[in-house]
């Protein structure tokens, strides 16, 4: 497999592109190998393919379990079976806060007034966990956005793992979730 696109300072692959080359490979994998990188953070054993990445693309000893979670969390919302058309679990044009909101359906909201899929207080509780707290979250998510077979910026949660120190990627979350549920809230007034 050709290596993705490096950035032009660093001469190694950027966040979104080890995601966008994640994404492309996870959609080619068997059922087995999927079923083994969803329980990748659960487990010290991880799966080869996550051996294999972290060789490839070198994040840190350091981010071993941000990875992990966010190789289950993708493994976890790829739609399972052996449809060789099955598509990534990255789309970069799916906000990671708007799909919590929405839920991934096109119909939304369904009800008055607009209900996000994720409340507003689980919500909170993510953006405000830290360490195993907010992986343990993460994939609770990934498991709710699984049912419902979307895919999401999967570069948005690698920034939220892998920054959990910092507040941007959060807030960054936090303005895509709160403008999806106020354009839904107003087009609710306006009706």
């Amino acid at each position: 497999m050709p290596r993705p696109e490096t950035s032009v300072m660093e001469n190694k692959p950027t966040i979104n592109d080890v995601i966008y080359a994640l994404g492309k490979e996870m959609a080619r994998l068997s059922p087995g190998d999927l079923a083994r990188l969803r329980r990748t953070a659960d487990s010290p054993l991880r799966a080869p393919h996550y051996w294999r990445w972290k060789s490839r693309y070198g994040w840190p000893d350091r981010q071993d379990d941000d990875w992990a979670c966010i190789i289950a969390f993708m493994a976890i919302i790829t739609p399972k079976g052996r449809d060789k058309d099955k598509k990534s679990p990255h789309n970069k044009e799916t906000r990671l806060g708007k799909t919590l909101c929405d839920g991934g359906e096109a119909a939304w909201p369904s009800s008055t007034p607009p209900r996000p899929k994720v409340s507003e207080t689980r919500l909170a509780r993510l953006l405000n966990a830290r360490g195993q707290t907010r992986r343990d979250a993460v994939l609770r998510l990934a498991r709710l956005l699984a049912r419902n077979n979307v895919s999401v910026n999967c570069a948005d949660l690698a920034w939220f793992l892998l920054n959990d120190k910092t507040d941007a990627s959060a807030q960054a979350i936090a303005r895509a979730y709160y403008a999806r549920l106020d354009h839904a809230a107003r087009n609710d007034t306006q009706d």
